[in-house]
């Protein structure tokens, strides 16, 4: 099925505001950027609900809002530990940044396991890119991001919950250009979802 017609006028946040729509894990300081190996504790939410942790790079960062904006029906306390372009894979990845392997990533990996088991949350979400800069190519193939996941999922001693990575729309990046150039007929806008969905060749 193809989107096709109109964008819609009331669309939240407007077509000119979506570039700016973005979590603030890391302006408010409760994320890490590519120093720092020691994760920040901010609860959000419903401080003192049940307690939510989420595990990641920037992408888990993404799901940040919507969580805190359903906690208050759900009583839910929801704690980032996210540091962006670090997967939570158990192998070396290389920061694209930097231009190296992440070292920082690889201890921040082992702090998030210990802060885990520390704040005893009643489950765990894990999400991150499905497009890691990995050291070796078969580290990128799905079997061995499977395999390097479960590796430190078997550590955590809680539920644990996998959201899969985004849709990407690299071809019409930015969207929001698009569809501000589009409005009439969003068609233009959408790609196949072979394309959009890294979960064909990826593990999640």
């Amino acid at each position: 099925m193809v989107l096709s017609g109109p964008a819609p006028a009331n669309v939240q946040p407007s077509i000119a505001r979506a570039a700016y729509d973005a979590d603030t894990v890391l302006s408010s300081g409760c994320g890490l950027r590519d120093s720092g190996s020691t994760p920040p504790i901010c609860p959000m939410g419903s401080v003192g609900g049940t307690r939510i942790v989420v595990v990641g790079d920037s992408h888990a960062a993404h799901w940040i809002p919507g969580l805190v904006a359903a906690s208050a029906a759900r009583n839910w306390e929801i704690i980032p530990l996210t540091k962006n372009n670090c997967p939570m894979l158990d192998y070396p990845v290389v920061n694209p940044r930097l231009g190296r392997v992440f070292t920082e990533c690889t201890d921040w990996r082992t702090h998030v396991i210990e802060t885990i088991d520390s704040l005893a949350p009643s489950l765990v979400i894990l999400s991150f890119s499905g497009y890691p800069s990995a050291t070796a190519p078969n580290d990128l193939r799905a079997a061995t991001q499977a395999a390097a996941e479960i590796r430190l999922i078997d550590q955590i001693h809680v539920p644990v919950a996998i959201f899969a990575d985004v849709p990407r729309f690299s071809q019409l990046n930015p969207i929001p250009s698009c569809l501000a150039r589009n409005r009439a007929d969003v068609s233009p806008c959408t790609i196949p979802r072979a394309l959009g969905d890294p979960s064909g060749s990826h593990a999640r």
